[in-house]
């Protein structure tokens, strides 16, 4: 039936196509002789002999495998690889990619169509080319540069030129072997076509199979964090964790220089300048501080993230201590599936959540672009994965989103909720801070973000600021709901400045911040600094001994440390090693004694090489881990 109906248009178009032509040789016959060639020229490049089912066959499986490489496979096979970081479901995901894919392929096969002979050679020769370039590139070109993970970082594309201009150079270098296979023999260049299309539709098609058929999918997105108590906090205690991403000390140092106000705004504040991260990285450390749970970096994220909210967790033993809990961070970085944190968080929803289908096709579509695309075109289509998260439709559902946090808490956010625990709660807060992209500025406003400008360090202290004037505002209005001197605020950071580097000779210090106004502390004394050699295990303890939950098998508190105690701590990095390709790391365990902001304090124990399991959508292959 359909090639009937197409076999009807067809002749249609071919009644219109010949009265045209018949006319222009008609035209071209009462013309001068020069006039004549021009004409001829011209109805050349238009006649074609070849039959409508060849013409169709050519274009259809031409259009087919780039539509199924571009828009279905390529995504696809980049969610398989990353499902836990993505904001939806598989489900939700596939049946949009397949339909666009259809609907594409079907508007190039009739573009295609209404075009003939020179022309019609030209654009299918583009479509081929660009299927093969985009082919070797996403499965082979890729492999030679490493622009790290999509977490918002800029990338310094000034050090890649050398490998753009070569990168272009294959390019053109297929385009033109192409061409001038149409060029020398149209037939060969015909049946390149059509059983390259062919092969390269069949063999991922296969393998799209096989992905689905070898890899057990999670579902990470039966559930989502409800942001409608977001922050409304308990009439009685509270312990409230603010996590700023990536705020190191050295950040910290800076804004407190230059605004000495802050020494005021935090009083009754201590400072633990000598505080210590576990991991280098968003992923595992904040799993690590909410579960206390070690990552070895041998297991797949998801499945780390079942182990580690499957034992007693912080934010289960204070939740089944009869206090309410509520976490406020990217599922991505932390707990991967909602069905892992079972009852133990207040404001997970159990249920699914919607997307916008022309924003996931948008997004999974500049995803793709950014695989296949020339190394002269990647800064173009570079993402951040929390932009993912523009996606969803759901209201209730929090998202990663500084701007909207900002004017949630100011000036009057803060309240007491008429569903809050009575005895008490821990609210766990994760904003960007000092991590890129840097989207907000002091004020609360949004700021815009060039991913590939390296130059942003006022971006970075502007953002900074606008979440510290957050924290302040919040503080204010526990103030004046009464509650301020019975809560215990901490400021905190996942890591340092600390990334995949080979070893930490820059000279930056690692070390996260940490600020903890206790309970009870003395309002009127303005911020101290301690030099105690403490850790994330440390705080942990001491948000556990606030419930009066903390047992004698757990860490020492902040205050069981004494000032001048040496202590030894430990901190894991993932770090790629220069010399070998992206997919092999190294884990290295470093041993820190004494102040941890002098780097020659941090001794190197052991160096594990290992195959790393975290899937780089920029660079890796799911087949291969």
């Amino acid at each position: 039936m359909l090639y009937k109906y197409a076999r009807m248009w067809y002749n249609n178009a071919v009644i219109f196509c010949g009265g045209y032509s018949a006319a222009l040789k008609g035209i071209c016959m009462r013309r001068s002789n020069a006039e004549t060639k021009s004409c001829g020229k011209l109805y050349e490049l238009w006649h074609d002999r070849r039959s409508f089912p060849v013409r169709l066959r050519i274009a259809l499986l031409c259009a087919a495998a780039f539509c199924f490489t571009v828009i279905v496979f390529g995504p696809l096979e980049l969610f398989i690889g990353n499902s836990g970081f993505f904001p939806f479901s598989f489900g939700v995901v596939w049946p949009v990619m397949a339909v666009t894919g259809v609907v594409v392929c079907a508007v190039i096969t009739a573009v295609l169509l209404l075009v003939r002979g020179k022309v019609y050679n030209t654009l299918v020769s583009l479509l081929f080319s660009g299927l093969l370039c985009g082919w070797l590139q996403r499965n082979l070109l890729n492999d030679i540069t490493n622009h790290g993970s999509l977490d918002g970082s800029a990338v310094e594309w000034e050090h890649f030129m050398k490998t753009t201009v070569l990168n272009l150079a294959l390019w053109a270098a297929i385009f033109t072997l192409v061409f001038l296979l149409l060029y020398f023999s149209r037939k060969i260049w015909s049946m390149a076509v059509q059983w390259g299309s062919a092969l390269l539709l069949g063999a991922q098609a296969v393998a799209l199979v096989m992905l689905l058929i070898r890899t057990d999918i999670p579902s990470p997105q039966n559930g989502y964090l409800s942001k409608a108590t977001m922050f409304d906090v308990s009439p009685k205690q509270n312990v409230v964790m603010f996590l700023l991403d990536r705020y190191d000390n050295t950040f910290a140092d800076q804004v407190l220089e230059e605004d000495p106000e802050l020494w005021e705004d935090f009083s009754g504040f201590t400072y633990y300048r000598n505080f210590t991260g576990s991991y280098s990285r968003t992923f595992p450390s904040v799993n690590y501080i909410l579960t206390g749970s070690k990552s070895e970096y041998v297991t797949q994220p998801a499945e780390y993230a079942e182990q580690a909210w499957g034992g007693q967790t912080l934010v289960r033993r204070i939740h089944d201590a009869g206090y309410g809990t509520k976490i406020y961070t990217d599922s991505r970085y932390t707990f991967i599936n909602t069905d892992y944190l079972g009852d133990s968080v207040d404001n997970v929803v159990h249920e699914a959540k919607s997307a916008d289908d022309r924003r996931l096709v948008c997004s999974m579509l500049k995803l793709s672009a950014y695989l296949y695309s020339p190394e002269c075109l990647k800064p173009s289509f570079r993402m951040y994965t929390g932009d993912l998260d523009g996606i969803i439709s759901t209201e209730d559902a929090w998202i990663d989103d500084e701007v909207a946090h900002f004017r949630g808490i100011v000036p009057d956010g803060v309240s007491i909720g008429d569903g809050e625990n009575e005895n008490g709660s821990f609210i766990f807060y994760h904003f960007r801070g000092c991590h890129d992209p840097y989207t907000m500025d002091e004020n609360g406003n949004p700021a815009e973000f060039d991913y590939n400008d390296q130059e942003h360090s006022n971006t970075l202290y502007s953002q900074l600021r606008g979440d510290l004037k957050m924290i302040k505002s919040y503080m204010q209005q526990l103030d004046d709901l009464g509650l301020l001197d019975d809560t215990t605020i901490i400021v905190t950071a996942d890591h340092g400045r600390t990334g995949t580097v080979p070893d930490l000779s820059d000279g930056m210090s690692r070390c996260p911040t940490l600020w903890v106004k206790p309970a009870g502390a003395d309002r009127s004394e303005p911020m101290q600094i301690s030099d105690k050699q403490v850790s994330q295990d440390n705080m942990r303890s001491t948000v556990l001994d606030c419930f009066g939950l903390k047992q004698d098998s757990d860490p020492r508190t902040l205050d069981e440390i004494g000032e001048d105690e040496e202590l030894e701590r430990y901190f894991w990095a993932q770090c790629c090693d220069e010399s070998a390709t992206h997919r092999d790391y190294n884990m290295l365990t470093y041993r820190i004694t004494g102040d941890a902001t002098d780097m020659n304090n941090w001794e190197l124990v052991s160096t594990e090489r290992i195959q790393c399991p975290f899937y780089d959508a920029g660079t890796d292959n799911p087949n291969e881990k």
